[in-house]
């Protein structure tokens, strides 16, 4: 039996061997470590880029939205077809008909400034009650402090705010704004480690791509009316020609909601309610509208015209007469509202030079299928009823924001301004060292001016 130890070489050997796969093996764990926080740190800081441009997204989708249903003329509302909220426009003095003021990061920053990857958009929009009436008119702004904080501002420009904001506001703004989820005021600041925040207007005179889905192409721009009726509802049928497909119908045997003074039967708010459908097919079942789908995050716009008519219809009266476009779904084959977008109202012409031509833009947040296209009508003025109501050429198309141009550092003048119609924003949060990135094209179909 050999009972020899190591010797001393030997051991040095073997203490080198042992130390070369202590090495590999601590390079291995580290190295996994590494990866795996560097991960960890990637997958939390493209969540927090994504939750922020969602956030983000849903302000400025909601940019430039300016119709209400309140019916008073004072303090910045005016009468143009539907009601608006002309505190709206950052400066209708000034010819400045949009919504929002864009503030590109400076490229020779000093550490005082925004620097080049740190852009600034001051937005305003109209908050409702929850009735639909006119609440507000909001002013909210978007930017990052020198140190790349990200932070939200919103006040109340109107009928209780402060007045027009000049620059991108450091300091809390002077009116109070409520938030959706709870009241807060003044700036909010969301995140830190901001690295980049670069908002990009699209280029105004490149706009375009609009991708035809209703009526079909074998049709040529032929489709139908179908009236609904539904006495537990209060609906009325209504006498709609031609009953077949065609470009131009006429919608008559109006019920109307007048009664003298005092009478209780005022009440009772009778209305009428019309389907579109495919032209060639026949029936008059209004659960044979046409069906559409619209896709989350896009954009669709519902074309048509209210052609002027030298009879009774000239007495529609915007205060009290109501004419309106909606969409409706079925669910469990109960009609009911789609969210994609709420109704719109209408103003027929009054005269025959008055233009009769009507734009319905919306963006879903959200996938809708079974949707239709119905108008809805109740009238109260004495001889409206006595009219014919025209609605001609419906057009249902998707606006792609394939063709929108964009081009860094663009900042458009104030003729220019109105006709933004979508924003690309570029966000980047970096957590310990390693970046996330959220970008995302946003449409903003409600900027500028309705006409």
């Amino acid at each position: 039996m050999n009972k020899r130890g190591f010797t001393l070489m030997e051991f040095l050997v073997y203490m080198a061997i042992v130390g070369v796969v202590v090495i590999i093996a601590g390079n291995a764990f580290s190295d996994s470590t590494r990866i795996r926080l560097n991960s960890e740190s990637m997958l939390k800081a493209n969540k927090e880029a994504e939750t922020l441009g969602n956030l983000f997204r849903e302000d400025l989708a909601q940019m430039g939205a300016k119709t209400v249903v309140d019916k008073t003329q004072k303090g910045g509302l005016r009468a143009a077809g539907l009601e608006i909220a002309t505190k709206v426009y950052m400066d209708s003095a000034g010819k400045d008909f949009s919504s929002f003021t864009y503030f590109p990061g400076k490229k020779n920053a000093n550490k005082e400034e925004r620097n080049q990857n740190q852009d600034c958009l001051v937005m305003r929009k109209v908050r409702l009650n929850d009735d639909e009436t006119f609440r507000s008119v909001e002013e909210i702004t978007w930017f990052t402090t020198y140190d790349g904080i990200l932070k939200r501002a919103c006040r109340t420009i109107f009928p209780t705010g402060a007045g027009d904001s000049t620059t991108c506001p450091e300091m809390p703004p002077q009116a109070e704004c409520p938030d959706k989820a709870k009241n807060l005021k003044g700036v909010v600041e969301l995140t830190s480690g901001v690295s980049k925040f670069v908002i990009t207007p699209a280029t105004p005179d490149l706009l375009g791509g609009e991708a035809p889905i209703f009526p079909l192409s074998s049709d040529d721009g032929r489709f139908r009316l179908i009236s609904r009726s539904s006495p537990e509802s209060k609906v009325i049928e209504v006498t709609v020609l031609p009953p077949t497909g065609a470009t131009s119908f006429g919608i008559t045997d109006f019920v109307t909601n007048y009664r003298p003074e005092g009478d209780p039967a005022i009440n009772e708010k009778k209305q009428h309610q019309v389907f579109v459908g495919k032209s060639g097919e026949t029936g008059d079942d209004w659960r044979d509208c046409y069906r559409l789908s619209f896709q989350k995050d896009n954009t669709y716009e519902i074309s048509f015209k209210t052609p002027y008519v030298a009879d009774y219809s000239r007495m529609f009266r915007q205060k009290y007469d109501h004419l309106s476009i909606g969409l409706r779904t079925f669910k469990d084959g109960v009609l009911a509202r789609c969210g994609a977008a709420e109704d719109m109202l209408i103003f027929p012409p009054q005269s025959k030079d008055a233009p009769d031509g009507h734009i319905f833009r919306f963006t879903p947040r959200a996938d809708y299928a079974n949707v239709c296209i119905m108008f809805t009508m109740s009238f109260y003025s004495p001889s409206l009823a006595k009219g014919t109501l025209n609605i001609a050429d419906i057009n249902v198309k998707q606006v792609s924001d394939r063709n929108y141009k964009f081009v860094p550092g663009y900042k458009p003048e104030i003729e220019d301004k109105a006709n933004v119609r979508a924003f690309k924003l570029d966000l980047q949060v970096k957590r310990n060292g390693v970046a996330g990135a959220s970008v995302m094209v946003v449409p903003v179909p409600s900027n500028g001016t309705l006409e």
